[in-house]
């Protein structure tokens, strides 16, 4: 009796294990994110008089556009504005690639990485 419930405990166990594992290794479905923003400014200086007499001036900012996406191991990652000529025109603010490893924690990025330094999405005007 001792021997059929270890070996049923067993089976239990190696059943359980392999529906773990089944569920780990379901495929992915591909995401993917499309995003943006185009952005206008107003700006009316009260010590120039021709624009005081335009009532101001209103100029476009800068269009951008990102793409996240995803698929398995592979990763996409891309974000490109596009300011006014007289601010640089196009640039790829960052883009790249990454293969994501089997531990799930490390992963390679190959392309124009973003580096995080200090608080990254926040200004500090002090």
């Amino acid at each position: 009796m001792k021997h059929n419930t270890k070996l049923i405990t067993l089976l239990l166990l190696l059943l359980g294990m392999n529906s773990y594992a089944q569920e780990e290794e379901k495929p992915k479905k591909p995401t993917l994110e499309i995003g943006g923003a185009l952005r206008f400014n107003y700006e009316l200086s009260d010590w120039k008089e021709d624009q005081i007499k335009r009532g101001g001036d209103f100029g476009f900012d800068v269009f951008r556009i990102n793409v996240k996406a995803a698929h398995k191991r592979l990763k996409l990652n891309a974000d490109y504005r596009f300011y006014a000529s007289g601010f640089g025109g196009g640039m790829l603010k960052q883009g790249w690639v990454a293969y994501e490893f089997d531990n799930k924690k490390d992963e390679l990025q190959v392309g124009l990485t973003q580096v995080p330094f200090g608080i990254t999405q926040y200004n500090s005007h002090s």
